[in-house]
C-alpha cells in the first residue's frame, strides 16, 4: 500500500514530508503516535488537528512544516 509505505519511509528518515488527501480518521489514528515518536509533526493542510482526517501534512520538523504549509496555502 503506497499510503503506509510513505509513512514508513518518513519514520525511517528517508523522506522529510508526506502530503495526503481525503484521509479518514481510521487512516491516521494509529499513525499519529508513531509519527510523533519519530519526531514528526502531523496537521491538516490548514494547520488544524489531524485527528479528524482530511488533507494531511506530516513533516520532519517545524521549519519544514511551516514551509510546506506556506506552499499549500494557495490550494486550501
Amino acid at each position: 500500500c503506497f499510503d503506509a509505505l510513505s509513512y514508513a519511509h518518513f519514520c525511517e528518515g528517508k523522506i522529510d514530508a508526506v502530503l495526503q488527501c481525503q484521509n479518514k480518521i481510521w487512516d491516521l489514528h494509529a499513525l499519529i503516535p508513531i509519527i510523533s515518536a519519530a519526531g514528526g509533526i502531523t496537521t491538516g493542510w490548514k494547520n488544524e488537528d489531524a485527528k479528524n482526517g482530511g488533507n494531511i501534512l506530516v513533516s520532519a520538523n517545524k521549519t519544514i512544516h511551516k514551509k510546506m504549509l506556506k506552499l499549500l496555502k494557495p490550494v486550501v
